[in-house]
């Protein structure tokens, strides 16, 4: 969140914590506004000033770190079906793990685990730019090489 709010930025915040409210939170801090869409835009301006991190405004929905447990551990454990038919009604039916889906939220656990890094920048030393030398061929077997040496 953006450094130091004002103290009307900080009610608008305190109050769109407890309704989940653009709109309210809005009309709480005194705006005027002609209906629940000029509310609902003032507050979103608001929101845009304020400039929470996405962490910040799950927390603000209700999506916190405890509220995801549950769900997660779910996900992890899913199980589907695989019934077995005769003549077009079912026989018998077996609950096996889904692996599809488990892997889905396992690998979401880890990225908001921060396990995973999506991108990789590279530089040179001391930040600098890359330095790409390409070694002269050496004398020998009288093969071409075509390997590349990057220091």
């Amino acid at each position: 969140m953006k450094g130091n709010l004002t103290p009307k930025q900080r009610k608008f915040w305190k109050r769109y914590t407890e309704t989940h409210s653009l709109t309210d939170a809005a009309k709480y801090i005194g705006s005027k506004g002609n209906g629940t869409h000029s509310l609902s835009q003032v507050g979103y301006q608001m929101l845009k000033q304020i400039e929470p991190s996405m962490g910040e405004l799950l927390d603000a929905k209700g999506l916190t770190n405890e509220a995801m447990i549950e769900p997660l551990i779910d996900g992890i454990k899913a199980q589907k079906p695989i019934v077995a038919t005769w003549q077009g009604k079912i026989t018998d039916q077996l609950w096996v793990e889904d692996h599809p889906t488990r892997h889905k939220f396992i690998e979401t656990y880890h990225r908001l685990r921060g396990n995973f890094v999506d991108k990789v920048e590279l530089s040179g030393r001391d930040g600098g730019d890359l330095v790409l030398q390409v070694a002269p061929r050496l004398p020998g077997n009288g093969k071409q090489s075509a390997d590349l040496e990057i220091e």
